[in-house]
């Protein structure tokens, strides 16, 4: 397994340095606190577009927003310095009941709200599938970066990055949506847009290792409410990203990586009692996600 990490590493290494030439400027850190520069714009092939206009940055997803039209924007509340904190207001705004409403390939319905998977599965039982109501989706947060390590162009720098954030739905008309109980990420990123409130606290440590290659590490801790009569189930859920971004042209990055998720599924074991009788012990849950994307940057 070493051998592989390493080999892995060193090729990693390699392309970076045979891409070197590729651009005058060293690969840019992101999800900062600092925002793009009027004109310029970001967009991935999971990662949403972000536009930078004159003291504000606009972000939405074009791949989701005619089923969940919602529109993101930070807002810088400090100047940027290389020895000082970086702060930044985030603020957004959504719609996403087309996108549980909606049959596919708009909507999601028949994938993650449970009782349309089944019916789905017996057309005859249509009615099972209980959509939720209309909800507008506020979010609220702020970023703050510290950047360091800046070599002798100031190109290359290093950043240290806080992110504090809650989102919460809620209800316009409708019934309340039942918890999707998908996925992790699934789970903490989609539950403001089923009516639940999150909560998150991040931290994240973007290196540069060279020009053409970046060394990203993230912690974040999320809280998410749960239904009334639901307090069995732990609202917190723990993060882990590890990942490496590699330019590939001028203008363009490739990002791999994972994300190891802590969170509660009512998971049992069985176990053997000092007496030595067998009894079920609820743990935590571990899901682990590879990632991976491609970023243009202009």
């Amino acid at each position: 397994m070493r051998n592989t990490l390493r080999l892995l590493l060193g090729a990693l290494t390699a392309a970076a340095l045979w891409t070197a030439p590729a651009a005058a400027q060293s690969l840019a850190p992101r999800e900062t606190a600092r925002i793009l520069a009027p004109g310029q714009w970001q967009i991935g092939l999971f990662n949403p577009l972000r536009y930078g206009l004159q003291w504000v940055e606009i972000e939405l997803h074009p791949l989701v927003f005619l089923a969940a039209p919602h529109v993101d924007v930070k807002v810088p509340l400090s100047s940027t310095h290389p020895d000082q904190w970086q702060w930044t207001a985030h603020l957004g705004v959504g719609v996403p009941t087309l996108g549980w409403r909606l049959p596919k390939p708009l909507g999601l319905a028949g994938d993650l709200v449970p009782s349309c998977k089944v019916a789905e599965v017996d057309p005859k039982a249509a009615g099972w599938c209980k959509r939720p109501g209309w909800l507008v989706v506020p979010k609220l947060g702020v970023w703050a970066t510290r950047e360091y390590s800046h070599d002798a162009g100031g190109d290359g720098y290093s950043t240290m990055t806080l992110r504090a954030e809650i989102a919460s739905g809620f209800a316009v008309s409708g019934a309340e949506a039942a918890p999707l109980d998908a996925w992790g990420p699934v789970d903490v990123q989609l539950a403001p847009q089923v009516g639940r409130t999150r909560a998150q606290l991040r931290a994240a440590v973007d290196h540069r290792v060279l020009d053409g290659l970046r060394l990203r590490a993230e912690l974040g801790g999320y809280w998410v409410s749960r239904p009334a009569g639901d307090e069995a189930v732990s609202p917190w859920t723990m993060s882990v990203y590890a990942g490496l971004d590699l330019r590939a042209t001028a203008h363009t990055r490739l990002t791999l990586g994972a994300m190891v998720y802590d969170l509660d599924r009512r998971q049992q074991v069985l176990e053997k009692t000092a007496e030595g009788f067998d009894k079920y012990t609820y743990v935590r849950s571990h899901e682990v996600w590879p990632t991976v994307d491609f970023i243009w940057t202009y």
